[in-house]
């Protein structure tokens, strides 16, 4: 009797939230961008047909935050061309895959040098990250190595 009174409490105090019993906290958002760096892009495969239409990007993110929420963005130029909207960034350096948008494909007649970037939603606000170097293709090299 003594510990169904003690599950009682517990499980009051559970339906008020003031004891976690069985539930896992959702992280807070990211609050800063400074404190990541991108160490890699990749997409799969590598080298690609231009022609061909891109599955996923591979975000290689470290970062020196505890868990913390957020929206990764793959863009070229201002154009968003993948997006995992819900991603939970832990500490350390992990890989992170982002769906390519349909609508985005390389066109194979264009010559410039394409370049990408990746940005991370900071409290409502998409915010660059940090790369380790430039993450380009030519029509020569289609290839982000």
């Amino acid at each position: 009797m003594r510990y169904l009174g003690f599950a009682v409490v517990v499980g009051a105090l559970a339906a008020v939230g003031l004891v976690g019993v069985g539930m896992s906290d959702a992280a807070a958002p990211c609050s800063s961008p400074h404190q990541m760096r991108i160490v890699d892009l990749d997409t799969r495969p590598d080298p690609f047909r231009p022609d061909a239409h891109l599955q996923h990007w591979f975000v290689k993110l470290q970062s020196e935050h505890a868990d913390c929420d957020t929206e990764i963005q793959v863009k070229l130029g201002n154009q968003i061309v993948g997006e995992r909207v819900h991603s939970t960034i832990g500490r350390g350096t992990r890989v992170y895959e982002v769906p390519v948008r349909r609508d985005f494909k390389l066109d194979p007649h264009d010559h410039r040098r394409l370049c990408f970037s990746v940005t991370v939603d900071i409290l409502g606000t998409p915010a660059p990250v940090d790369a380790s170097r430039e993450f380009c293709v030519s029509i020569y090299a289609f290839t982000l190595k």
